[in-house]
């Protein structure tokens, strides 16, 4: 049944049995998508909520001159788009590919919502959702405010690391990068710079934090 691969998911745990027997007995659609793989383009109604059971999604848009701009990825164990659909949007602002191979449950938004009304602990569990994604993108935005893009990498870091000396990379470098919204090879020159004056080091996609006032520090610069 659809619910035993939901479970695993902070946004079904703890849900009253009905609303597991709603959600088993939904029209939900279980798809592979390869990389590269148009999902939904910008303009197209919003009839799924899409649960990332594997893999990875992306989210763009491009400016005037045609060049590509990433709004965001999303990640094995997400899910989107709670926060245009509580947020009265009918249609994608943007388009959705396939970042990464990925497997995808679409879950159809009118029977989800009302499923999530009737459950108060559902219904809890959307709002820290959305809650928390509100607070990423709003960590986006201070972070490419900043104009070097030492302090971006350092904003982030230790926005999202604070009660940690251990930072894990969210996908590749690459991706690291165009979250930032910088040059992968720039980012990876300012790794490589503060690995060199033992601020931070980096094994794999663990970052350690060795010196965290000098990334303070860089902020205030």
């Amino acid at each position: 049944m659809y619910y035993d691969k939901l479970k695993v998911f902070y946004l079904f745990q703890g849900i009253e049995e009905k609303s597991i027997e709603k959600i088993n007995q939904m029209s939900i659609i279980e798809k592979e998508y390869s990389s590269g793989e148009l999902i939904n383009s910008m303009g197209e109604k919003i009839n799924y909520i899409h649960v990332i059971l594997k893999g990875s999604l992306k989210t763009n848009e491009y400016n005037l001159e045609g060049s590509e701009i990433v709004s965001s990825y999303y990640f094995e164990n997400d899910a989107f788009p709670f926060y245009l659909v509580y947020g009265g949007e009918k249609y994608y602002p943007y388009n959705i590919y396939c970042h990464k191979d990925a497997l995808i449950y679409h879950i159809p938004v009118e029977p989800l919502t009302k499923c999530v009304s009737q459950d108060i602990k559902f219904m809890d569990n959307v709002l820290r959702f959305v809650s928390k994604y509100t607070c990423y993108n709003k960590k986006v935005i201070r972070t490419v405010r900043r104009p070097k893009v030492s302090q971006r990498l350092a904003e982030w870091v230790i926005e999202s690391s604070p009660d940690s000396n251990v930072f894990i990379l969210p996908g590749t470098q690459d991706v690291f990068a165009k979250m930032l919204c910088v040059n992968r090879s720039v980012l990876n020159q300012e790794i490589k710079k503060l690995e060199s004056e033992k601020v931070i080091k980096l094994e794999g996609r663990k970052m350690y934090i060795i010196n965290r006032n000098y990334l303070k520090n860089l902020l205030e610069r």
